[in-house]
This record gives structure tokens, C-alpha cells and sequence, in this order.
């Protein structure tokens, strides 16, 4: 039936769980929930309700004119959705989970607390509906199975908790912007967020502030499998990457075992938590002597230890850019492997143990060898990769340069070339659009990689540049995939340091102004297709 009020809520049960009672009371500003199940065994899950709210799928407006009820949604773990990531899609990529209570901020004159123990949240949503689905877990009372909750009516108040770190401004404006946009990138995801790949980027990320998102993580890296032989694992109990299938394919890559010391590094530094670093000592000393033999890193640059991450085109990926054949000598692997040898010289050092190697010496000479093997003279960057054959494989690849300067690499001079080449440089599109198709990140690739196999179009067969992809992937038309003309937000942050560093903090706030003023468009640079400058979010459409 349709919602016949903005605020009316539908509880929606419709498996049957066996005999029980369900209670309703209503006390004051709070309406108390209660589902009594009378069963020896254990119900097989939690119960389950719907709630049903007014909605407006399509567009951007998230105001009550549109029916849309709650402006944002945020729990006592440090879990935040703004309700624009929900418009123009069916349903949420993420859902809360573990909650004691979950604030649901109104878009009129009061909030909701759901409070309880456990809980579960997830939206899904139809054109003029929106379907909150709460699952609340069972807890054993005797020979009774009780779950309970309560649903709890507070003013109208921005209360997002003190949990959710803050930045100040001198302008009102941009400091609830900004506020607004930290959480909603980074506290959108669970900890741990993610395997291997993503260590690096949520240790900065949740390193410097206290709460159940570093707890999260720093709990991933204590128990994360590793190797006997020291490598660490690519996706948490897979030794490799989703795909391919493995076997018959070796899909490893070899970048996780860098990302693991500088993630555990990370923790350190602003935790101070010594403990922690004690725990990982030996796991971490296997981690670095995998790099330092296994992958040769002692010679200068890793190299990836396996016959299918061969750096071919149709090879198997190396990295996050999993549909790129990165291997063999990986320029994007390399900059963390650099990085890693001065964590590990400063985990060893607090450890008082000592090191594998003088990793002063050996970082020296990564540098020294990543130029040599990496650079490009003529075009002003470091290229790709150079795969088994000696084929140097470069399709303009900005986020290979961006962690580069980012962690250290290159000099004052190199990165003066390597902006000149991204902000006035043609991409192949024939403008110079590496920022300004986005705005809010650089294109991954400012070259075209082209499409491959008998489906694609001549043009693209008979491209002068050579494809260089993933086996299973075909390639798209220049933008239409993030990893050929597209962007992804990440890259962002490793540019702003590049920029501070290298051209100066004016440069890097003004460039940071430009990708906040693409967030204050109506999509809030969030939602499904299209976003406000015509965008297509890669979660709808990988192609």
C-alpha cells in the first residue's frame, strides 16, 4: 500500500517464525518494540522488520518537498549515510551493522534513535518509497527467544557525536562542508573496510582519531593471514585476488606486503601503542625479507614472483588497477615498496632489533633504479610498468606519478614535468581535460587504452597505441571506466600532498577549493546515475 503520511512506518513480518507475542508500548517520547519467540531451538536469524517511509528516487532534491524523511543516518560505531548516496539507486552498496543505536536525522522538526542491541540497517528503495529494513538479533531468555528495540523521538539537532573527528575553518560554510564531506567518504564503510590493497589508505585514514573504525582495523592487521615464506595475503583467507579463478591462475599481488608495514607503521605513529607493534615484530621481519629475497627487493626494485603477473597485455593484475596487467617491474608497486623500507627502518628502531639491511642505504638505491627503469624523458613521467619481455608499458598513468612524488620519489624537477604534462597536456580526447572532465580527481590515464578483440570497432583494432588489459576485460570507450579516462576520489589526497609539497600549500588549498566546490553540487558527488554533471558511478555500471 502507498505511504500515506511522511512519517508513517510500516512493520512488515511476514515469515513465520514460529509461536511467540509481540509487543507495542508507548511511553512518553519512545515506542518500545519487543518479539517473543517460545522455541528450544535457535530462530534461524534475526527478526526482521521493514519500515516504509515517502520517497523520491529520481533527482537530486533531498528535502521533505520530495517526501525524502531523513537527511542522514549515523551510529554509536562511527558508521554515517547521507541520504544523497541513496537517491537515483535501488538500493544501498553498504549497510550498518553492530549498532546499540542508530540516529536517523529528520528533514522537519525531529529525529529518531533506534536503539537496541546489534542492529542491522539497510535501504532499498522504489521510485516514491523508501524501505528501511532493520534486523534486530535474537537473545536467549530461558526457553525463550527475546529481541527488543525502541524507536525514540529527539528535537531537531545536527548531533552527529564527538566519535566523528572535526575540522575547523575560519568560514562557516567551508568547515561544515568539509566536515560533511570527511564523513561521508570516510565513515561510509565499515572497519575494516577492506583486504590487503586497502591497508595503506585506511591507516591514513583512521590512524589519527580514537573509536571503533581504528579499533576495526588495527584488529584486521593483528590476525591478517600471512604466508609461512612471509607473503601477505591479497584478500584476507585468498592468497590472491577474487579474479581470475585461482588456481589454474596465480592472481597475488605483490604490493600487499608493502602496504602491510606501512599500515602497522601508521597505527604506531600516532598510537603510540607499543604493545601492538610487539605483536606484529616477527610478522612484520617476514614481510620485509619476502620483499628483500623472495621479490628481489635488495637488488634495487621488487619484481612479482609469478608467471601469470608477467606485466603482458592479457597478464593478470598486480594491484587495486586490477584490470591493468601490472607486473614484473611495477612502477606502482615499487613506490610503496620505497616507502616501506623507511617504515620498517623506524619499526626496527623502536624495537630495538636489528635490521635486515641498511635500509638508508637501500632506499637510496630504490630511488636511484626507479628513475633508471621508470622514468620517461621525453614525455615528463614515470611510465607504468616493463614487463618480462623489456616492453615499458605507459598509457599516462596519473596515480602512478602522484604516489610516486607522494611517497618521496622523484625530485623537485620531475614533478615540476610531471603537472606540466597533467594540467596543460592534451589527453586523448585532444583537449588538455585531465582535470577538468572530473573535477574532483584527475583522469587515472591521460592515453587511451584501446578496445581489443573481434567485437571492437576498427577504429579502436587498428589503434597506432596497443591495448594492455587484463585477459577477461575488453576495454571501453576513453571515460567510460575508471581505469581508462575515468577517476576515482582517492587519487585526490595523494595529489594535494604532491602539490603541498612540491608547488607549494597555495597551489594545493586552491586546487582543494575546486574539489570542494564539485561536492557542494546538488548529487553531493554521491548516488547513482547520473550524477549532476552526467557522471556514471562505477558501481552501476563497471563498463
Amino acid at each position: 500500500l502507498p505511504v500515506e503520511r511522511d512519517r508513517a512506518l510500516r512493520v512488515d513480518c511476514r515469515r513465520f517464525v514460529g509461536e511467540g507475542r509481540l509487543t507495542y508500548r508507548l511511553q512518553r517520547d519512545t515506542l518500545l518494540v519487543e518479539a517473543e519467540l517460545r522455541s528450544q531451538a535457535a530462530p534461524s536469524g534475526a527478526l526482521r522488520w521493514t519500515w516504509i517511509t515517502t520517497w523520491t528516487k529520481s533527482g537530486y532534491d533531498c528535502t521533505s518537498a520530495a517526501g525524502v524523511v531523513f537527511s542522514r543516518f549515523f551510529t554509536d560505531n562511527q558508521r554515517y549515510m547521507p541520504v544523497q548516496q541513496l537517491k537515483r539507486r535501488d538500493h544501498a552498496e553498504l549497510s550498518f551493522d553492530g549498532a546499540r543505536w542508530i540516529e536517523m536525522e529528520g528533514t522537519r522538526d525531529a529525529d529518531l534513535r533506534i536503539e537496541g542491541d546489534g542492529l542491522h540497517l539497510h535501504w532499498e528503495m522504489e521510485e516514491k518509497r523508501m524501505h528501511l529494513r532493520l534486523h534486530v538479533p535474537y537473545r536467549r531468555q530461558g526457553d525463550r527467544w527475546i529481541s527488543h528495540w525502541s524507536v525514540r523521538v529527539l528535537p531537531r539537532t545536527d548531533s552527529v557525536p564527538d566519535t566523528f573527528p572535526r575540522f575547523v575553518c575560519p568560514q562557516r560554510r567551508l568547515e561544515q562542508d568539509l566536515n560533511r564531506f570527511w564523513w561521508e567518504r570516510a565513515f561510509t564503510y565499515p572497519a575494516p573496510a577492506g583486504p590487503a590493497a586497502w591497508f595503506e589508505w585506511m591507516a591514513t585514514m583512521r590512524c589519527w582519531y580514537d573509536g571503533d573504525q581504528r579499533r576495526g582495523e588495527m584488529e584486521q592487521l593483528r590476525t591478517y593471514p600471512i604466508t609461512r615464506e612471509g607473503y601477505v595475503h591479497t584478500w584476507c583467507a585468498m592468497e590472491g585476488w577474487p579474479f581470475p579463478p585461482s588456481p589454474p591462475y596465480d592472481t597475488r599481488h605483490f604490493d600487499t606486503n608493502a602496504r602491510f608495514i606501512l599500515a602497522c607503521w601508521r597505527f604506531y605513529l600516532w598510537t603510540g601503542d607499543a604493545e601492538f607493534l610487539k605483536s606484529q615484530a616477527d610478522r612484520l621481519r617476514r614481510a620485509m625479507a619476502y620483499q628483500l629475497e623472495t621479490l628481489r627487493g635488495h637488488e634495487g626494485l621488487i619484481i612479482t614472483a609469478s608467471k601469470d603477473v608477467n606485466g603482458r597485455h592479457k597478464g593478470v593484475g598486480n594491484n587495486y588497477w586490477d584490470i591493468l596487467p601490472f607486473g614484473h617491474l611495477d612502477a606502482y608497486a615499487n613506490a610503496v615498496y620505497y616507502a616501506s623500507l623507511e617504515a620498517m627502518q623506524g619499526i626496527d628502531a623502536v624495537l630495538r632489533r636489528q635490521p635486515l639491511t641498511d635500509y638508508r642505504v637501500l632506499r637510496q638505491k630504490v630511488h636511484r633504479r626507479y628513475d633508471e627503469v621508470f622514468w620517461d624523458e621525453k614525455a615528463g613521467r614515470y611510465i607504468g610498468c616493463v614487463d618480462i619481455d623489456g616492453a615499458r608499458h605507459d598509457y599516462g598513468f596519473t596515480f602512478v606519478n602522484l604516489e610516486a612524488l607522494y611517497y618521496g620519489l622523484g625530485d623537485a624537477q620531475k614533478a615540476r614535468r610531471i603537472y606540466r604534462w597533467m594540467e596543460t597536456e592534451p589527453t586523448s580526447t585532444g583537449r588538455p581535460d585531465t582535470y577538468s572532465k572530473w573535477i574532483f580527481a584527475p583522469r587515472a590515464n591521460t592515453i587511451h587504452n584501446p578496445m581489443w578483440g573481434e567485437n571492437a570497432p576498427k577504429s579502436e583494432r587498428e589503434s597506432a597505441t596497443p591495448p594492455w588489459w587484463h585477459f577477461g576485460w575488453l576495454g571501453t570507450p576513453y571515460g567510460d571506466q575508471c581505469q581508462d579516462g575515468g577517476a576515482i576520489l582517492y587519487t585526490s589526497y595523494f595529489d594535494l600532498m604532491a602539490r603541498q609539497r612540491h608547488l607549494g600549500p597555495d597551489n594545493a588549498w586552491r586546487r582543494f577549493l575546486a574539489i570542494v566546490e564539485r561536492y557542494r553540487m546538488p548529487d553531493r558527488l554521491c548516488g547513482g546515475p547520473p550524477l549532476a554533471r552526467g557522471e556514471i558511478p562505477q558501481q552501476e555500471n563497471p563498463g
